[in-house]
């Protein structure tokens, strides 16, 4: 990457390079894609309109662990209901999507 060009960088000796903080935020954090918020109308359409943490780990063949750090990167409400937690079908669908298309 340095090579390329894509990272700036300080070389001070044959071993010694030194890459800005900065450049390496911006490369890690640019890829980041906002998803809009879902609006739910009433407490009967969330629960109708949602999926429970398993049966999304089930229908995307995902670890509990993966699912809820997507969730927390790209703040995404839950809602408890009793002892299931529930997650927007809609919102999923799209956050799994892309990131369908960011990794091909």
């Amino acid at each position: 990457m340095i090579k390329k060009g894509k990272l700036s960088s300080i070389n001070f000796s044959q071993r010694k390079t030194r890459v800005f903080k900065e450049e390496i935020e911006k490369l890690l954090y640019q890829n980041k894609t906002e998803i809009e918020p879902f609006i739910f109308k009433d407490e009967d359409t969330k629960i109708k309109n949602c999926w429970t943490i398993n049966e999304i780990i089930n229908l995307y063949k995902i670890s509990a662990s993966a699912l809820y750090n997507k969730l927390k990167i790209y703040n995404i409400i839950k809602i408890k209901k009793g002892k299931s937690v529930y997650v927007s079908k809609e919102i999923i669908r799209r956050l799994f999507n892309t990131v369908i298309k960011n990794n091909n």
